[in-house]
């Protein structure tokens, strides 16, 4: 495959799993040279032909790119379908872990921080592990470079640094659940315990801001936190 192929099913790549808008996809097509080559008649076709403004279409097109493109013919992988910065639930997300082998783990500072790789197409990602809360996995698409030092200099990227960052991250994207018994949850405690001694700083109302709880909860929660491990954190006084 040459350059210009290559960078042609990236940009195919790109629009298929999101990285690239629909507006992007569609300015790009009409300016394309390359594209029309590349594709079988009937596929180019219905590219240049899509009315890009209806949903429908657009899901329709992306579903017959993502069957024609190189790497998905005869594979189980599923990385070029994956945003560069993908959020998945942990069963799907455990589909996709054991097509990867990991290469680095931060270690138990930061125990939900890896680097992994695709066995099948050798694309590397920063993992985040965030099972404690939402039952969800951040995947981010990093580069060889950056893959290269975290592996021999353990030099991580700024990323997934916190579980307060992938608790936000998470809120952000969507992912949140519902507890019942909020109160007594040993998860929501330990979770707090492990942010305040981050940020002994906090205040109990900013985990309303990245947590499934109101003030209230959250208040409660704290004073817990404080009575089982001594951190600090404000409470709301009443």
């Amino acid at each position: 495959m040459g350059k210009q192929d290559a960078e042609t099913w990236n940009r195919i790549r790109e629009f298929v799993r999101g990285d690239t808008t629909v507006e992007e996809f569609e300015y790009w097509i009409y300016q394309s040279q390359e594209i029309e080559a590349l594709l079988e008649p009937e596929d180019y076709l219905m590219i240049i032909s899509a009315d890009y403004s209806d949903y429908r279409q657009v899901y329709e097109l992306k579903s017959v790119l993502s069957r024609i493109l190189p790497e998905l013919q005869d594979t189980t992988c599923l990385c070029s379908k994956m945003l560069n910065l993908a959020d998945i639930g942990i069963f799907e997300a455990q589909r996709i872990l054991d097509l990867q082998s990991e290469l680095k783990r931060y270690g138990p500072s930061k125990w939900w921080l890896s680097c992994r790789r695709c066995n099948e197409c050798e694309q590397t990602w920063l993992v985040g592990e965030e099972a404690r809360i939402n039952d969800v996995i951040f995947f981010k698409r990093i580069d060889q470079d950056t893959t290269s030092k975290i592996v021999k200099s353990y030099t991580w990227p700024n990323l997934f640094m916190t579980y307060e960052e992938l608790l936000r991250l998470g809120k952000t994207r969507g992912r949140s659940v519902w507890y019942e018994d909020p109160e007594n949850s040993m998860e929501l405690i330990y979770t707090i315990i492990d942010i305040a001694k981050e940020r002994p700083d906090i205040h109990a109302y900013e985990f309303t801001e990245f947590l499934p709880i109101d003030i209230q909860t959250a208040n409660a929660l704290a004073l817990r936190a404080i009575d089982e491990s001594g951190v600090f954190i404000q409470v709301v006084k009443n």
